[in-house]
Order: C-alpha cells, then sequence, then structure tokens
C-alpha cells in the first residue's frame, strides 16, 4: 500500500542506533518517508508496518515503523535495503502498492 507520512517520531536512542549500525542518519529517514511516496506492508502486528522508500539521493531504505495515527509513525529500526527489499519496493512501485 502506498504509505502517508506526515511525521516521523526517532527518539533519540532509535537516531544514534540506526547510525552506529547501519550508517543512516533521520535526515535520510525523513527524506524516504515523508517528503516523498513511499509504500509498507503490514507487519506482524496491526500497527507495525514494514516501510520502503528511496532518499533524494537515490539510498533505498526499508524501515520498521509503528503507526501511532494521523500520519505519525514512529521509527523502530532503518536500514539499507538490501537486495531482495529492493526487488519488493519495484514491485509495490510498479503496481501502485497493489500486491501482484
Amino acid at each position: 500500500m502506498r504509505l502517508r507520512v506526515r511525521r516521523t517520531l526517532i527518539s533519540g536512542r532509535v537516531e544514534g542506533k540506526i547510525w552506529r549500525k547501519h550508517g543512516v542518519r533521520a535526515e535520510e529517514v525523513r527524506q524516504a518517508f515523508e517528503y516523498q511516496a513511499s509504500y509498507a506492508e503490514a507487519g506482524s502486528r496491526s500497527e507495525i508496518y514494514h516501510c520502503y522508500g528511496q532518499t533524494f539521493g537515490g539510498r533505498y531504505l526499508f524501515a520498521v515503523m509503528r503507526d501511532l495515527g494521523e500520519g505519525v509513525f514512529k521509527l523502530i529500526t532503518c536500514f539499507g535495503m538490501e537486495e531482495k527489499h529492493q526487488k519488493r519496493y519495484q514491485q509495490l512501485k510498479r503496481y501502485g502498492g497493489v500486491d501482484q
């Protein structure tokens, strides 16, 4: 599905973790999910989403976020997409977020 993120909440702990472990900056997360089209699939629980997006510089990011309602999401983790995630992102993008 197409994801509409109005605001991404990123705790200081998570911001530090994604930078140390994955080299992802908070601004990249905002670029990929707030400022341009992104896509998501339901995770293990109803309010958890697996999210696919791309930064202005072209970096593909995969994030796990919790839906807090009204377009506000809390970041759980984020990292550069692996090949399997990039393929899934391209499928979602091609079909407008509808599973094929």
